[in-house]
C-alpha cells in the first residue's frame, strides 16, 4: 500500500485519529472503538471497508468483527504514525502565511503651491489644447508679477514630488521642460478647478 493512498483516504485517517484519541482518554483499558460508532461520529453513510483494509494492511489497527460489530484498536505502529501526522499538520499550520491584511489607503494632502501648480497646468492645457505645456508658462501663470526664472528651481522640486505621486508627468523637448497633469493629478484638484470655472 502506498503512503500517498493512505494520506488521501480521509476516512482512514479520521478513523485512525479517533482510535488514537479514544485510547489516550483511558490508557489502562486500551480502549477500542466500534466501526459503527466511528461511522456515526464521522457522518459516513457507507461502511468504509476499503479504509479499514488499508489500515489493517499497514498494521496501523487491529480489527475484529464479532456478531456483526467490528471492533477497532490502534497498534503501536498506528500510534507512531498518527503522532508524526499530527506534528506535520502543526508544522504546516505554523508555516502557513498569515492572512493578508487589508491595504491601508494613504491620502496625500497637497500643499498650497502644489495645488496652484496643478491648477495652472490644467488651465494651460485646456487653453492650448496641448497635453504637455511648458513649465515656464505654468510658473508665469502662478506668478505673473515675478521673473519666472527665480521661481523655476522651486517649481521643479514641486514637479518632481508630484511626479513621484503620479500626479504629473514631465519631459524635455527642444531643451524646454514640459509638464502634464495626469488623471490622478486632475482628480485631486477637480473640485477646485471646476469651482474656479464657475466663479
Amino acid at each position: 500500500m502506498a503512503l500517498r493512498e493512505l494520506l488521501q483516504d480521509r476516512a482512514a485517517i479520521n478513523i485512525l485519529k479517533m482510535a488514537y484519541d479514544r485510547e489516550r482518554q483511558d490508557k489502562e483499558k486500551s480502549y477500542t472503538i466500534t466501526l459503527q460508532d466511528a461511522m456515526k461520529k464521522l457522518g459516513l453513510l457507507f461502511q468504509p471497508d476499503a479504509s479499514i483494509r488499508q489500515l489493517a494492511a499497514a498494521e496501523f489497527i487491529a480489527a475484529e468483527t464479532v456478531e456483526g460489530t467490528t471492533y477497532i484498536s490502534i497498534t503501536n505502529r498506528g500510534r507512531a504514525f498518527i503522532e508524526v501526522f499530527d506534528q506535520l499538520v502543526e508544522a504546516y499550520q505554523k508555516a502557513a502565511p498569515p492572512p493578508a491584511k487589508p491595504r491601508i489607503k494613504i491620502k496625500y494632502n497637497l500643499t498650497d503651491h502644489e495645488r496652484k501648480l496643478l491648477l495652472a497646468a490644467t488651465r494651460l492645457r485646456n487653453d492650448s489644447g496641448q497635453e504637455f505645456v511648458p513649465l515656464a508658462s505654468v510658473v508665469k501663470e502662478i506668478f505673473p508679477d515675478h521673473d519666472p526664472r527665480r521661481k523655476m528651481s522651486a517649481a521643479v522640486q514641486q514637479v518632481l514630488k508630484l511626479e513621484e505621486l503620479q500626479f504629473m508627468e514631465r519631459k524635455k523637448q527642444d531643451k524646454k521642460a514640459l509638464v502634464k497633469v495626469t488623471e490622478k493629478g486632475y482628480n485631486s484638484i477637480k473640485d477646485a478647478y471646476e469651482k474656479g470655472l464657475m466663479g
